[in-house]
């Protein structure tokens, strides 16, 4: 949404936006994306307020131009308003995750699904079914506090997730420079940006790289098990062949001590017919 008209075609409201929370214009589908809100009055634009969002991407603040409190919000980790106040903290109707609520209903509308705080679920099924994940139903992985959903499929909270990593484990001090550094700034950010474009692009292009990632995940734990079992068995088996190889070798032992003996008795006897044949011809020869 940039701006709202009325029957006459005339504008009545206009909404600057800037990046998101990808570092691109649409990439996270606007959630902490806005800047300011532009009021018209017949087609002229009258007076602006301006925007502030949290961590999460979720309207907490707005100003006037005097830096004047117009609008504040607090909310729980599912979106429910706690408390609200402010001149414009009913006339606006961006807030949780950036997006547009309902005021009637309370719910917020994501592009492809209704959200509701309240139940903290979807009204509808997943428009990409299990590729986004078993339960389609399901709000952020039931973990808004870490993940967003960009236009109400759950595969975009793969890319928040990976892209928010990169941002807590400090790519500046990776770029080289420390976060003062206005090189390695620049260095962050174009990674950032890299990055949020190609998870961006895998979403849209491939869904099942970025959205089977925890029915892959489940697979690979299940391999890992039948892994560790088959090694097991393994070890087991190694163990009864030694048992068993043991015993074969001690009947050997002792198969082949027992012809020792049998030949060294052999040899004994011999040398003592030997030595009385050779008595028997000292004997003769002295007769």
């Amino acid at each position: 949404m940039i701006q709202e008209r009325d029957g006459s075609n005339v504008p009545i409201c206009a909404y600057t936006r800037g990046n998101d929370l990808s570092v691109s214009l649409e990439g996270a589908g606007g959630i902490g994306g806005l800047l300011a809100r532009t009021r018209y009055f017949a087609g002229t634009p009258t007076s602006s307020y301006f925007y502030f969002a949290d961590g999460n991407g979720n309207i907490t603040y707005m100003i006037d131009t005097n830096q004047t409190m117009v609008a504040s919000y607090r909310y729980d980790p599912f979106g429910n308003i706690i408390s609200k106040s402010g001149s414009l903290a009913d006339v606006n109707v961006y807030r949780f995750s950036s997006k547009e609520i309902h005021a009637n209903s309370g719910m917020y509308y994501y592009g492809f699904r209704f959200y509701d705080p309240n139940l903290q679920r979807w009204l509808n099924r997943d428009p990409i079914e299990e590729r986004g994940g078993v339960n389609l139903y399901s709000f952020a992985m039931n973990r808004p506090v870490i993940f967003y959903d960009a236009y109400g499929e759950d595969g975009a909270a793969a890319c928040a997730a990976m892209a928010r990593g990169l941002k807590i484990a400090g790519i500046e001090e990776v770029a080289g420079g420390g976060p003062e550094d206005p090189l390695a700034d620049l260095v962050a950010g174009a990674t950032l940006a890299a990055f949020a474009g190609y998870a961006a692009y895998e979403y849209f292009h491939n869904p099942m790289s970025m959205q089977g990632q925890r029915s892959k995940t489940g697979e690979a734990a299940e391999h890992l098990d039948s892994i560790e079992k088959a090694q097991e068995k393994a070890k087991k088996d190694m163990e009864g062949r030694s048992i068993k190889d043991t015993g074969s070798e001690w009947e050997g032992a002792k198969s082949r001590l027992k012809q020792n003996r049998i030949n060294r008795t052999n040899k004994s006897e011999q040398r003592a017919k030997a030595q009385d044949y050779q008595d028997e011809d000292e004997g003769e020869e002295c007769e």
